[in-house]
């Protein structure tokens, strides 16, 4: 037996139903597509982070964990231009003159250069200043042993540039 009694959908409430899910979709496709780009965001800086982190502990404590800026002797110390320092080290730890070496971090492109031996520190360098100062600013006769490091790195992600940007300030031990 049919009924014709009941009450069926009216094409109103269709159409506010079929609204009410199309909004629901697009707010959880927005989200998703949010979601997505802020995760490959995160997958670029991260290992961009690392490489910035790794670039500078070479520059402080060296290759291998020596001859780096902080065995510099303080009274070599020297500032090239804003993106090159030379920093004269004791290749084995003795008084004598003839173990002195002079070693250079520099930018050269995109590349931070280690110049003991040319070596590629860090790609995708965008910015490296090296600035100098004496231990205690107020008196003009205290020697420059501080170096403080400015290191800028970009990569890029879907034509999108992504930064990271790190500093520190190394003292001499010598």
């Amino acid at each position: 037996m049919i009924n014709f009694n009941s009450r069926a959908l009216t094409i109103i409430e269709v159409l506010i139903a079929s609204a009410i899910i199309v909004v629901v979709i697009a707010g959880s496709l927005s989200f998703y597509l949010i979601a997505r780009s802020a995760w490959m965001d995160c997958s670029k800086r991260v290992p961009l982070q690392r490489k910035a982190s790794l670039a500078m502990e070479k520059m402080v404590r060296g290759i291998n964990g020596r001859y780096g800026i902080r065995e510099g002797r303080v009274s070599t110390l020297n500032r090239v231009a804003s993106d090159h320092l030379e920093v004269t080290v004791d290749m084995d730890d003795s008084p004598t003159v003839e173990d002195l070496r002079t070693i250079s971090f520099y930018k050269s492109g995109n590349q931070l250069i280690y110049g003991l031996d040319n070596s590629v520190i860090a790609e995708k360098v965008d910015s490296l200043i090296f600035t100098l100062k004496a231990s205690d600013p107020d008196d003009p006769t205290a020697v420059t042993d501080i170096v403080i490091i400015d290191l800028g790195m970009q990569d890029m992600v879907r034509d999108r540039p992504i930064r990271v940007d790190l500093q520190t300030e190394v003292r001499c031990r010598n």
